[in-house]
């Protein structure tokens, strides 16, 4: 799990402001911390005081209009509780705005750090993959026939079934 340690070093331990969290999904001890620059970035973390258990973690780059937010999977349920009870829609950052949610921790925190440095990153989406050594050897078959390595042919597998899945605009 990301810890606030990892946050930290992910801003270069630039605070710029910090507040008790304003929903109930995380408890009472919620408090949230800020890094941000005005028109760069916002950098975000939710925590509890007490635990240190990170909650929430989102890293905006203004300049990009990239809005990523990963959220602890124990909380997921709770924070779309509260959203349904808000009618607030879980997709939504602000005004027509949506989050690109992360599952993958260090997907998030290295978005974070080259965000916070004003450097290039990747913008595509880490996604996990849970596979069984059977799967994953015939998967590795599959790429070295194709003179491919295993992540570009996973990769060029997930695109394509993606291209597949969108709808005609």
């Amino acid at each position: 799990m990301i810890t606030l340690k990892d946050y930290l070093e992910a801003i270069d331990h630039k605070i710029t402001e910090g507040a008790d969290y304003q929903w109930n999904c995380y408890g009472p001890e919620a408090y949230m911390l800020d890094s941000s620059v005005l028109n760069k970035y916002d950098i975000g973390v939710v925590f509890n005081k007490q635990t240190q258990t990170v909650f929430e973690m989102t890293a905006i780059d203004y300049k990009k209009n990239n809005i990523y937010r990963w959220i602890n999977p124990d909380y997921i349920a709770d924070y779309k509780k509260e959203c349904k009870k808000r009618s607030v829609d879980f997709k939504n950052a602000w005004d027509k705005e949506e989050y690109t949610d992360i599952e993958v921790e260090d997907d998030i925190l290295e978005k974070a750090r080259a965000i916070a440095r004003d450097k290039k990153y990747d913008t595509r989406i880490q996604v996990p993959l849970d596979l069984k050594k059977k799967e994953l050897y015939l998967l590795m078959k599959v790429a070295h026939e194709h003179d491919m390595t295993l992540n570009k042919y996973v990769e060029s597998v997930l695109t394509r079934v993606l291209d597949e899945q969108k709808v005609p605009g």
